[in-house]
């Protein structure tokens, strides 16, 4: 059981703090801690975290990279009151290998872009897949980099929701702010990157709009975009992807734009 009231006012210390190193912790219960209940300091951190009872923390219950995601037990741990409106914070980073992002029955808030490529799983393409009910909140001009240009690093996101349970991209703080949006590059998985049931909100920001296909072919349905800082669609004359039943509105460019 840890129990973090520090009464020096705990400005520097967290439940578990880490710093490349990468421990199990499970059926820990980590309570009242002035900053953070578990903190990865840096990407060289990738800890297991199942079947803790994560509560009642000042600041974030958990801070994790992306990469790190897939071995968070959703389903295991109890999450809850913690600061920052219960939110699990993830640091943007290289997703190299295969992971699942679940609905929590709370958020993630996305610090920094989300690159996924690689060459891992049985079909040798890394691939993120969000599962229905999830809610991602990003910071101001962070974005999703799907593939690259790199024929070597392929990547894939799957986002399908449901009618009953959509996905939800938006921005972190109620709109005050534009997050970037989701590119899918040239290598970009085509058989597999499939968004549906999907609503974004608060999107396109910078150089980047909402959703962006550069040479690539995702299949993208029933997915509502709206308010769009920039383009809502924007695809450079390679790309062939699949649009239907799409609803834009209250872009501040083009809805779509192909070169």
């Amino acid at each position: 059981y840890l129990w973090g009231d520090n009464p020096y006012g705990g400005l520097k210390f967290d439940g578990i703090n880490l710093t490349d190193s990468s421990p199990l912790i499970q059926d820990c219960v980590i309570s009242d801690c002035h900053r953070a209940g578990i903190y990865c300091e840096n990407t060289g951190s990738d800890p297991v975290i199942n079947g803790n009872t994560i509560v009642s923390n000042n600041d974030y219950g958990v801070v994790i990279y992306a990469g790190n995601v897939n071995d968070f037990g959703a389903s295991t741990n109890s999450f809850a009151f913690n600061g920052n409106e219960n939110r699990i914070n993830v640091m943007g980073e290289d997703v190299t290998e295969d992971s699942v992002w679940p609905d929590l029955g709370y958020v993630y808030y996305i610090d920094g872009d989300i690159n996924i490529f690689g060459q891992d799983g049985p079909d040798s393409v890394t691939t993120m897949t969000v599962e229905p009910g999830a809610q991602l909140d990003f910071t101001s001009e962070s974005a999703i980099y799907v593939g690259t240009s790199v024929i070597s690093k392929p990547g894939a996101l799957i986002a399908e929701g449901t009618e009953t349970q959509p996905i939800l991209f938006q921005s972190q703080n109620d709109g005050a702010d534009y997050w970037g949006g989701i590119i899918f590059n040239e290598t970009s998985d085509d058989s597999l990157c499939r968004l549906t049931y999907c609503e974004f909100s608060h999107s396109g920001s910078g150089s980047i709009d909402t959703l962006m296909c550069m040479g690539s072919a995702p299949v993208i349905t029933h997915t509502s975009l709206s308010p769009c800082g920039n383009r809502a669609i924007y695809c450079e004359s390679a790309a062939q992807p699949v649009f239907d039943f799409i609803t834009i509105s209250n872009t501040s460019d083009d809805a779509v734009y192909i070169t």
